[in-house]
């Protein structure tokens, strides 16, 4: 496009950008990011604006760039540490190594390992996903000594039985030689419970990120890793055990190997670079793990992309290939249909949980820059109306009529959820529909 390339060599220069950006795994990708940032940049030149009378909008500009290519920038490594340090990502790829080798049970790890292997845990997300043996990506399975809250352990109670009166008065000794094992076991359930929720405390010390969470996918120097918390890992393991307790059902299970899927289905692809593009990496991992397990705002981002634009990203998961597609086959599947300008605002939109706790300071910018998820899909909308984006007005219209008639059941609670207002409603939204809309 006009202007593009001359203004991706302005970047390339002012930011120091090194050759590797544009070469090897992932290069297609990034560079079409940056492509865009540039678009943005070459536009603005062309309205006559400069840094000094349109600041922000420069910014931006900056910001866009930065957090696409920062891994492979010059003479600012004062600034990307500074960045690392505000994603809790100060804490070096050996360092963090180390980290997980002193947090895993290897006991569990090795039967959860085992349980997948044996029993097929994860044949059903690599069976959607199209995950053979032979395209599979590897990855290492960790189960961390710790617990997923930093407050609390659900479950795990102790099972012996304290004597009744009826105990008592029937054998009174006896019933206090029960009494004695009951309180020891009680006793010892509480101390296992605390001895996680201390160890996931002092996890988040020495992994440099104060963040909870039954499982999470991490990368370190090359190799992936897919690692969940002991509490989780033994709930799988024997989900009918009672000291898992009466409120553990089939409905916490599934729920929990949905979870187990996620975390899967980010081993095998990533759609974002540097947070950029966190949110479709979201929604397809839950797209492909059953949509259990919250990003009910990432969810809705997409459904409102669909219904301005009639892009439906599920399908396009669905008909991308393995595992998805590639996040350079995304980037260009969104710059034909909204435009090269349009990439970065649609893939810098982030979602809550990342912007309140894990984006840097130039992703917090630019996510703020964009207006989030509104903002973006405003964006959308008025290229709606221009006609230079999706099929029509009638075609929106009946989109938004269908949309209106299978919320209309629990709008009100659709709505409080949306906003971030009644969290505990979110599973219900996403089973009963989060999968109707834009069908």
């Amino acid at each position: 496009e006009p202007g593009v390339s001359e203004a991706m060599g302005t970047l390339t220069s002012e930011f120091g950008i090194k050759d590797e950006f544009f070469e090897g795994e992932g290069a297609q990708g990034r560079t079409l990011l940056l492509a865009s940032v540039a678009k943005n940049l070459a536009d603005l030149e062309t309205e006559g604006k400069t840094a000094a009378n349109s600041p922000r909008d420069f910014e931006f500009i900056a910001d866009g760039a930065f957090v696409i290519a920062q891994d492979y920038v010059t003479g600012m490594d004062e600034l990307v540490a500074h960045s690392r340090l505000a994603e809790g990502d100060y804490i070096s790829a050996e360092g963090k190594k180390q980290v997980l080798d002193k947090y895993t049970s290897h006991e569990l790890t090795e039967e959860l390992a085992q349980r997948i292997s044996q029993d097929g845990l994860l044949d059903g997300v690599k069976k959607r996903m199209g995950i053979t043996d032979e395209n599979e990506k590897p990855y290492q399975l960790r189960v961390l000594s710790m617990s997923a809250s930093l407050d609390y352990v659900n479950g795990f109670e102790s099972t012996e039985p304290f004597p009744s009166d009826e105990d008592y008065a029937m054998d009174s000794e006896t019933a206090q030689k029960q009494h004695a094992v009951a309180t020891d076991s009680d006793m010892a359930a509480a101390s296992w419970k605390q001895g996680l929720i201390e160890r996931r405390k002092s996890f988040n010390q020495e992994w440099g990120s104060d963040f909870s969470g039954v499982a999470f996918k991490t990368t370190l120097g090359g190799e992936t890793y897919l690692c969940l918390t002991a509490d989780m890992a033994e709930r799988m393991l024997d989900p009918e055990a009672p000291e898992r307790g009466d409120d553990y059902g089939q409905d916490e299970l599934e729920r929990e190997m949905a979870t187990l899927e996620h975390e899967y289905a980010h081993t095998q692809e990533a759609l974002n670079t540097n947070m950029l593009g966190i949110s479709a990496e979201e929604r397809r991992a839950e797209h492909f793990s059953g949509n259990r397990n919250g990003y009910l705002d990432v969810k809705t981002y997409f459904t409102d992309v669909n219904i301005v634009t009639g892009f439906d990203i599920r399908t396009y998961f669905d008909e991308a290939g393995r595992a998805g597609g590639t996040a350079e086959d995304l980037y260009a599947k969104v710059s034909s249909e909204f435009g090269l300008k349009e990439l970065v605002y649609v893939m810098g939109a982030t979602p809550r949980t990342y912007a309140a706790e894990q984006a840097s300071d130039a992703l917090s910018a630019l996510n703020e820059y964009v207006g989030g998820y509104d903002g973006a899909i405003n964006r959308l909308l008025r290229l709606a109306e221009e006609g230079k984006v999706g099929d029509g007005s009638l075609a929106m219209q009946r989109r938004i009529q269908n949309a209106a008639k299978i919320l209309e059941p629990a709008a009100g609670v659709f709505l409080e959820t949306r906003r971030g207002y009644s969290p505990t409603m979110t599973g219900m939204i996403e089973k009963e529909f989060t999968d109707q809309l834009a069908a």
